[in-house]
């Protein structure tokens, strides 16, 4: 769940990628993903700690440059001399980069490639990074190059090695070749022959030299030297510290007032309150909301840096010591995401009033309410003392063992039937699949949160639905 810093930036990014000229946007990017082992040295950490944030870093930059349209990424992931390093050092950069392959592959429609000397990779490292990239290449969408075993002079020689052992399968003499080598030909021999030349080359950690990366194109392509280390690419230091320091002052300042409010409580004899005689229950509910509110800012932060890593000492000064008492866990994050979502969301349906949510299982197609971010969101809400309704295709009878006090119903309709607050918080087809007119219709409030992303936000909103999503602006699609 994104703080407030995050919404602004992600507006103010909108505004400049709108500005962009698209003609003027590069085709082929290179990255030299440089200064992860001074980012862990920094923090404390080992080499193969920086090496892993480092790697987790990538993939937010592809789809970046893929909501750019971006046509070719080059990553320089290990350089020929890398592999002159120590073997302790040498294996877990291996074991990272086809871990991160790996993954990488395996997602989306992009056409990796292998680029560099592979045969200076150790057999197993060249066949699992082989098999991985040779999965995608019926891929569509953006090519993405990975350079392992890679030197800029080490290109060069391969090619001309080639030119000339083609040469020689055409019977050419040297004078016959030397007559038909241009520039462009040999273009045709290089790792990246049949793509964009390179026209932006990027090497973070402030280095004013580029090592040989894409040594053949370099007089032509801009070159970008950044400061910062590679697994802060893209980070927002600004952001994230506004987002603690507000996390941090809601807490703070919610709980001196409920103190400060139950000091001066009507019930104390001596002291007298200006809201004596009024109804208390209004403004426990505000303080509870302000005050879940501002738990959610620390703890959907703290949860993923306990998670994911990728904290920094001085943005992330409280969140990264409340992330040492929590264990690592993605559901975690959902929990305190959906919690904190739900929570601003309630000021638009009154606590009291008909909230369904539709899913109990952890999973679609499954009965387990193990470990289920649904399950608890729905017995937090009735906790608090919302009148919950819960409806699953499969889970229901085990989701009434956890939290026999909720109210449980017969199917979707009858789930719907009255509801002025909907959260989809299970991605079970016959939700993905409802008509959101026949469900307005059935509803007492068209108030309606995609906890799972799964349904098309415009279709919804249409049909008179107020819409909400974990991670998406209110524009999102």
């Amino acid at each position: 769940m994104r703080g407030p810093g995050d919404v602004l930036y992600t507006a103010y990014e909108r505004q400049l990628v709108k500005g962009l000229p698209p003609e003027r946007l590069p085709r082929h990017v290179g990255l030299m993903l440089d200064g992860n082992r001074r980012w862990a040295k920094k923090r404390g950490a080992n080499t193969a700690h920086g090496h892993k944030a480092g790697a987790d870093n990538i993939e937010p930059l592809l789809t970046w440059c893929e909501e750019l349209g971006i046509e070719v990424v080059t990553l320089w992931l290990l350089s020929t001399d890398n592999l002159k390093r120590s073997e302790t050092e040498l294996a877990p950069l291996l074991a990272i980069i086809e871990d991160v392959v790996d993954e990488l592959s395996a997602a989306g429609n992009r056409r990796f490639n292998l680029v560099g000397a592979l045969g200076l990779l150790p057999e197993a490292t060249r066949t699992r990074l082989e098999n991985a990239v040779s999965a995608t290449q019926d891929g569509d969408g953006m090519v993405v190059n990975i350079a392992v075993g890679y030197g800029g002079r080490q290109e060069i020689v391969d090619a001309f090695r080639a030119i000339l052992l083609d040469a020689a399968e055409r019977g050419e003499d040297m004078t016959q070749l030397a007559q038909r080598l241009t520039i462009d030909s040999v273009g045709d021999y290089l790792y990246t022959k049949g793509q964009p030349d390179p026209d932006l080359v990027i090497r973070t950690s402030g280095e004013q030299r580029l090592g040989g990366f894409l040594l053949w194109f370099e007089a032509y392509g801009q070159s970008i030297d950044p400061e910062f280390h590679w697994p802060v690419f893209g980070d927002t230091f600004a952001w994230h510290l506004w987002d603690e320091l507000l996390g941090i002052a809601t807490v703070v300042g919610i709980i001196v007032l409920i103190v400060i409010r139950q000091l001066n409580h009507p019930r104390v004899p001596e002291r007298l309150s200006r809201f004596g005689g009024s109804r208390f229950g209004p403004a426990y509910f505000v303080e509870v909301i302000v005050l879940l509110e501002g738990l959610g800012m620390i703890l959907v932060k703290a949860s993923k840096i306990a998670t994911y890593g990728h904290a920094n000492a001085y943005s992330d000064f409280f969140t990264m010591q409340v992330a040492k008492l929590l264990p690592a866990s993605p559901t975690m994050v959902s929990v305190f995401a959906l919690i904190k979502l739900m929570s601003g969301m309630i000021w638009l349906a009154v606590i009291g009033r008909n909230i369904t949510v539709l899913g109990a299982a952890f999973k679609p197609n499954s009965d387990d309410v193990r470990d289920s971010p649904a399950l608890a969101v729905a017995g937090q809400l009735s906790l608090a003392g919302a009148s919950v309704r819960v409806y699953d295709p499969q889970a229901m009878g085990n989701a009434r063992k956890v939290f026999p006090t909720l109210d449980y119903a017969a199917s979707l309709d009858d789930a719907l039937t009255g509801a002025e607050l909907v959260i989809l918080a299970t991605e079970w087809q016959e939700f993905k699949e409802m008509d959101p007119v026949w469900a307005a219709k059935l509803v007492g409030g068209r108030v309606l949160i995609n906890g799972r992303n799964v349904l098309p936000v415009a279709e919804w909103q249409n049909a008179g639905w107020q819409l909400r999503a974990l991670g998406r602006s209110l524009g999102d699609n």
